[in-house]
């Protein structure tokens, strides 16, 4: 399976060669190479208040969560 996936990559690299067009750093959109990835959403934004929170917050006691510091991940 693995070498049906590279003949078919290696013909379609070489199908854009043949056109003339084939992707590079120098081609690519200046846009996308400037884009930069941010996750926003409202999950994110509430762990970003509650990170905030427990920063600010003296006594852990008093606040009104039971953790001490907040995980960003991806999945």
């Amino acid at each position: 399976m693995t070498s049906t996936v590279s003949a078919s990559t290696a013909n379609r690299r070489s199908m854009a060669t043949a056109k003339g067009r084939v992707l590079t750093m120098d081609t690519l959109n200046p846009n996308v190479r400037a884009m930069e990835y941010a996750v926003r959403g409202p999950i994110v934004v509430r762990a970003a208040e509650i990170e905030k929170e427990l920063a600010t917050v003296s006594n852990l006691k008093s606040v009104q969560f039971s953790l001490k510091k907040v995980c960003f991940t991806q999945s």
